[in-house]
């Protein structure tokens, strides 16, 4: 979504905040940190979309291994790679991700 050709919305997924972290809270707090412009809804979240990410960054994955997977194929898609705090967690679902 980071990426595409315009916008994108995700809606009707408020259960995303009652998982192992508030997953969209915390994706969108580490999108605005990339400088991706996106915006938070009680139910979802918007992505403006035609982002680049140029720069070297952390992010934090919150000890969520979905989210840390997610930060993984998009710092395959950076110019510089992304560093992600907590990666291990994603031994929980996909061993050797």
């Amino acid at each position: 979504m980071a990426f595409a050709d315009g916008p994108s919305c995700v809606k009707g997924a408020a259960e995303l905040r009652n998982k192992e972290t508030d997953r969209i809270r915390d994706l969108i707090s580490q999108f605005k940190k990339l400088g991706i412009k996106c915006d938070e809804q009680s139910d979802g979240f918007s992505i403006a979309g035609s982002s680049s990410i140029n720069e070297h960054y952390s992010v934090d994955s919150f000890g969520d291994h979905r989210l840390a997977m997610a930060f993984a194929l998009l710092a395959c898609r950076s110019q510089k790679g992304l560093s992600i705090n907590n990666s291990e967690c994603v031994n929980i679902s996909f061993p050797g991700f």
